[in-house]
């Protein structure tokens, strides 16, 4: 079965510095509909003003991704990191039995845009820990960038997913029907097993067997699998 979750039903929340995009309830957007998926808790997509972001929060027992698309993050926390992440990196962070960081553009001519991602944990009250890695992107393919034991450029992350960066043109991939998958495009435009979908679509596929992409502009996805 395959399920669209079209861009422009995602929730919308605009700030003077902020225009964010929730593909499941967040915050003041709620939607019963859209929960999240599985384990799948938070896929936002954030333009964030130029020195602008989000001041210190926190946060508990939460594995959270953050890709940037343009532009840069800075993030702050209290083990003491303090880094920026660029396009072609991924952030991991282990919120465990708590932790507060911040966010921020740190370019003051340059909006940023990028992908939060929340994934609940199979397991509770780790220790906090911050993970950053170069993403070494192959051309057609999907490169993996989280797994549960991690590796070269690979997060590890506390749950049985694993987390894909594709860049495709004519793709196609096996599928497991005992798992299910999510796609969330983030830029160009294509064919999902004969599916159209735009940039800011989300893809849910279970029982499925096969994932095939048609590329008609440009199409990179991050590619979800559970279980």
């Amino acid at each position: 079965m395959i399920t669209i979750r079209k861009e422009k039903d995602r929730g919308n929340i605009k700030l003077p510095w902020l225009n964010a995009k929730h593909s499941f309830s967040f915050g003041s957007y709620f939607d019963p509909d859209w929960m999240g998926f599985g384990p799948l808790r938070v896929i936002n997509e954030d333009i964030i003003g130029e020195g602008q972001g989000f001041d210190t929060h926190f946060h508990r027992d939460m594995e959270i991704i953050s890709y940037v698309i343009e532009g840069g993050l800075e993030h702050k926390d209290t083990l003491g990191n303090n880094s920026v992440i660029r396009p072609g990196q991924i952030q991991i962070m282990s919120a465990g039995t708590g932790i507060y960081h911040s966010e921020f553009n740190p370019d003051k001519g340059t909006k940023t845009h990028s992908i939060q991602i929340w994934i609940e944990p199979n397991k509770l009250g780790v220790h906090p820990r911050y993970e950053q890695y170069n993403v070494e992107l192959k051309e057609d393919d999907l490169t993996l960038i989280v797994s549960p034991v991690g590796g070269n450029n690979i997060a590890m992350i506390y749950q049985e997913a694993k987390l894909y960066h594709g860049k495709l043109k004519n793709f196609a991939k096996e599928l497991d029907p005992q798992k299910s998958y999510w796609i969330q495009v983030f830029q160009g435009i294509g064919k999902i097993n004969e599916h159209e979908i735009i940039a800011g679509d989300g893809v849910a596929l279970n029982s499925e067997k096969q994932f095939n992409v048609i590329s008609e502009l440009g199409l990179k996805i991050l590619f979800f699998e559970f279980g």
